[in-house]
This record gives C-alpha cells, sequence and structure tokens, in this order.
C-alpha cells in the first residue's frame, strides 16, 4: 500500500509541474485584410532628343522621340561605315510597331 502511495504522491507532483509551464506555440493570429491605396495611372507623356558628333572616332547619331498616351513616335539617325546616313522613323499607335527608312 505504501508503494502505491509514493507512486500516487510522484504521478501528483509531475502533474502539478506540467500544469505550471504554457505550451510554446501560440495560436495564429486573427487575419485581417490590409488594402493599399489605388492611384489611377495618368497617361504616359514625354519628349526627348539627343544628338552625338564625335570627330575623332567619327561617330554620328541622334535620336528624338515622343510620347502621348499610346501613341510613341519618332527617329533616329546615323552615319553608316561607308559615309551613307541611315535616317529610320518609327511609330506605335497601339496596334503595331511601323518602322520607315528614308
Amino acid at each position: 500500500m505504501w508503494f502505491v502511495f509514493q507512486v500516487a504522491v510522484v504521478l501528483a507532483v509531475v502533474a502539478v509541474a506540467a500544469a505550471q509551464y504554457k505550451p510554446s506555440y501560440a495560436p495564429a493570429p486573427a487575419y485581417k485584410p490590409s488594402y493599399a491605396p489605388e492611384y489611377p495611372e495618368a497617361p504616359a507623356k514625354y519628349e526627348f532628343a539627343y544628338d552625338v558628333a564625335d570627330s575623332y572616332t567619327g561617330d554620328y547619331h541622334s535620336q528624338q522621340e515622343s510620347r502621348d498616351g499610346d501613341y510613341v513616335k519618332g527617329y533616329y539617325t546615323l552615319v553608316e561605315a561607308d559615309g551613307s546616313k541611315r535616317v529610320v522613323e518609327y511609330s506605335d499607335d497601339g496596334y503595331g510597331f511601323r518602322l520607315r527608312r528614308r
């Protein structure tokens, strides 16, 4: 009988000791959707141009381009190795890219 009492006391001590500790995990936090503000996109609009004229290297070229919404147009020029000048005009109106070489 004494042995049963000792086992019961040991089990009670273990049960009390185990009940003191909380589990090391926590429940998942509640989901809160967050919404980023949406800003309307303004149609793109820009213009740029540049020219390069380097007599030391013989590098001569230029480009000009403008965009308003979906419409892009521009041209670029360069001097070929044989001395001829190439001019390429391009445009895109949203329905396809078009090139024209002069």
